[in-house]
C-alpha cells in the first residue's frame, strides 16, 4: 500500500496545493491513465461523483488519502472488482502520471530573419531613433519649433485683435 500511497502523492504533486491532496482534475487524471474509466460501468460523471463523495465536506476542493483509498472501493464496486484486486492491478502498471507538453515546428516566418519585411527587418519597432542626428534640436527640428510657435501666437494675436475691435 505503500506504493499506492507514493502513486497518490505523485498526482497530488501537480496541483495547485500538493500538500492538501489531490484536485478533481487530478483524480480523473488517474482514473483515465491507468484505464479505469470504459465508457460502460464507470464513466467520467461516475468520477466526479465519486470525488465529490469521498472529499471532507461539500465545498472542500482538494481529496484526502483516505479519500482517495474510499474512492478506489466505489470504483472496485463499480467496476465489479475487489478493492485489492484494483489496488493491485494499480501498482502493478506503477507508473506516476504522464506530463507531455507540446513542442513548437519550425517556422519560416518566424524562425528565418531573413523573410522579415517592413519595419521588422531593422529589429523591430522602437521609441528610440537610433539612426537620428545629433538631437532634436539640430537646425531642422528648430525651424519647426519656430514656425509652430509663430503660427499659434499669430493666432492668438488675431483672435484678440477681431475681438477687441
Amino acid at each position: 500500500m505503500s506504493d499506492l500511497l507514493g502513486i497518490f502523492q505523485q498526482y497530488c504533486a501537480l496541483s495547485s496545493k500538493p500538500e492538501v491532496g489531490m484536485d478533481s482534475m487530478r483524480f480523473y487524471k488517474f482514473c483515465k491513465e491507468y484505464n479505469l474509466i470504459d465508457g460502460n460501468l464507470l464513466t467520467k460523471s461516475d468520477v466526479d461523483i465519486i470525488y465529490l463523495t469521498h472529499t471532507k465536506n461539500k465545498h472542500a476542493k482538494y481529496l484526502s488519502y483516505t479519500g482517495f483509498n474510499l474512492g478506489l472501493t466505489d470504483i472496485a464496486e463499480k467496476k465489479i472488482t475487489d478493492y485489492n484486486n484494483l489496488c493491485e492491478y494499480i501498482v502493478g502498471i506503477g507508473h506516476g502520471p504522464n506530463i507531455s507538453g507540446t513542442i513548437a515546428e519550425h517556422n519560416r516566418f518566424f524562425d528565418d530573419k531573413s523573410t522579415y519585411t517592413g519595419v521588422y527587418t531593422k529589429g523591430g519597432p522602437t521609441i528610440i531613433d537610433r539612426n537620428a542626428s545629433a538631437s532634436f534640436w539640430s537646425s531642422q527640428g528648430f525651424a519647426y519649433v519656430y514656425l509652430f510657435l509663430f503660427i499659434y501666437y499669430f493666432r492668438i494675436y488675431l483672435l484678440t485683435y477681431l475681438f477687441i475691435y
